[in-house]
């Protein structure tokens, strides 16, 4: 009993100690900067006061959190106290892989989760590029959105932009995808063209079905074919048929 009164004790003190500092932690999934805890630690303090000074018990902590997440480049936030009465928070911010290009609309971002959110003010991420014949999302899906919350709108998935996501997502996974592929484009037949960062030639994807396999072959290509045969010898490499790539000369 004296050990529990003794724990009781210790715990009713700790809360009654008033907030010595706060340690805030910034964690950034890429090497861009969207948004910085100087920025959402002042949003705390606006819409809840100076944490500095308040007795623990006072201290709301999923009301920070909550704060913290409502900003559209914050993916999670966890905050917490310490025994020596330190508020801790920690803030991860979101990672961009695509950012989508729609005809006379801003161009948006889609992160890692299939979050939707538009430029920062701070830095303007340097992702994959998507554009051509995306359907307008203006009129009806304001961003920010999440593709999870739009899986079954049949409307939605006819945009193309939950493909894009699926296709920029395998490109970001695969580290040599994403040092060679630079745009994609939805074409006017609802098929994908990739444009790379080195050389001319446009590469017919076709669908996002069998990614894994079409992938395989391209880069075996630019492993094997392009090493001997140079980079500058083809306009055209489609990967839609199966077991064959066909390369169109200029």
């Amino acid at each position: 009993m004296a050990v529990l009164a003794l724990v009781v004790f210790a715990v009713i003190s700790q809360r009654q100690r008033p907030v010595k500092s706060v340690d805030f932690k910034m964690i950034y999934p890429s090497k861009d900067t969207l948004v910085t805890k100087e920025n959402l630690y002042k949003d705390v303090c606006q819409k809840l006061g100076t944490p500095e000074g308040v007795e623990i018990k006072n201290i709301d902590i999923s009301a920070i959190e909550k704060v913290i997440e409502k900003n559209p480049f914050v993916a999670d936030a966890e905050a917490f106290t310490t025994l020596r009465g330190d508020l801790v928070i920690k803030a991860i911010q979101r990672h961009p892989i695509v950012r989508i290009s729609v005809r006379g609309e801003r161009d948006f971002f889609l992160d890692d989760k299939g979050f939707s959110f538009f430029a920062s003010k701070i830095q303007t991420p340097h992702v994959l590029v998507a554009n051509g014949y995306i359907q307008s999302i203006q009129k009806r899906w304001k961003v920010p959105f999440s593709l999870e919350s739009l899986k079954t709108d049949n409307d939605f998935q006819k945009t193309g932009i939950a493909n894009i996501y699926k296709l920029a997502l395998f490109i970001e996974k695969n580290p040599f995808l994403k040092a060679q592929i630079d745009q994609v484009y939805l074409n006017n037949d609802g098929e994908f063209e990739l444009i790379p960062k080195i050389g001319e030639q446009v590469i017919l994807l076709g669908n996002t079905e069998n990614l894994d396999e079409k992938f395989k072959k391209l880069v075996a290509l630019y492993q094997n074919g392009f090493s001997n045969l140079g980079w500058s010898l083809y306009s055209k490499i489609n990967l839609k048929y199966k077991d064959q790539v066909v390369c169109v000369k200029k």
